[in-house]
């Protein structure tokens, strides 16, 4: 696909449309000149920051879907059927365009139906680490999807980061997993600083440390693609210092809780969505 003659246009200039800007703009993939966005004249710190970013904005979202190849939903569930029924007017033919939405929980069958099928739709569930090209991305796409949508979706989103398609009765699991997860992994980093600092280090040094060594980690299971068990093992020596401190995060249930938390986010996606799909 020709990137150079796309524009993309993100109706809503929130944290994740700016972290897809960023991440865009970054790799490559789009120049800031080939993306639009659109903000309520209300929302002066979010236009100014796509203003600092160099993106055309504007106000208007019907102007914005108009002028876009790609019509990129980054609003707020709640405001999702007002948007598309707005948006409606600026198309001709159905499916002449790709309506893709990064909004949490409402299903690619409703928005087809608030926009009554004039657009192509995809659904996409990044996670914020997507502003550093190191992000996650989940994507399905609707009823009336053509064949280049899906290489669409996929070329931009891998663009900051990995991105797989899964079935959308699989988003909640996966939602609870991967765009959750930088939370617990945020925390998980507090703690590993926090025993650095409570042990002498200094707290930029901890910090450090702590980071790069789940960056590490990380990279060590994605590029060997061993389990993270065999991962473990090979660093823990028959009583050595690391056994002992895996089996205290084992005697206060650290596996379990991560995967409760899990399980418990993703329950939550499921009935917030459910809330939203029945409206």
């Amino acid at each position: 696909m020709d990137w150079s003659k796309v524009t993309v246009g993100f109706i809503g200039a929130g944290k994740m449309a700016q972290a897809l800007i960023r991440g865009m703009t970054a790799s490559g993939k789009l120049k800031a000149s080939q993306l639009f966005a659109s903000a309520p004249e209300w929302d002066v710190v979010n236009l100014n920051k796509l203003d600092q970013m160099n993106i055309r904005k504007t106000s208007d979202n019907v102007q914005l879907a108009k002028e876009s190849d790609v019509i990129v939903l980054a609003v707020k569930p709640n405001l999702i059927k007002d948007v598309c029924n707005e948006i409606q007017q600026s198309v001709r033919s159905t499916n002449q365009k790709l309506l893709v939405s990064i909004a949490a929980g409402i299903s690619t069958a409703n928005i087809e139906k608030f926009c009554n099928k004039k657009y192509r739709v995809a659904r996409v569930m990044p996670n914020t680490a997507v502003a550093v090209m190191e992000g996650t991305s989940l994507f399905c796409l609707g009823s009336t999807h053509m064949r280049e949508d899906y290489l669409l979706v996929q070329e931009m989103f891998s663009s900051v980061g990995y991105v797989i398609e899964l079935s959308e009765e699989l988003f909640d699991a996966a939602i609870g997993l991967s765009s959750c997860g930088p939370a617990y992994m945020y925390l998980a980093l507090e703690a590993l600083a926090e025993g650095g600092v409570k042990l002498g280090l200094a707290r930029d040094v901890a910090l450090k440390l702590a980071a790069y060594t789940m960056k590490g980690a990380a990279t060590m299971a994605i590029d060997t693609g061993t389990h993270p068990s065999i991962l473990r093992e090979e660093v823990e020596s028959p009583g050595g210092a690391t056994v002992c401190g895996v089996h205290e995060l084992e005697k206060h249930a650290y596996k379990s809780a991560l995967i409760c938390a899990v399980e418990a986010a993703a329950l939550k996606s499921a009935q917030l969505g459910n809330k939203m799909n029945d409206a």
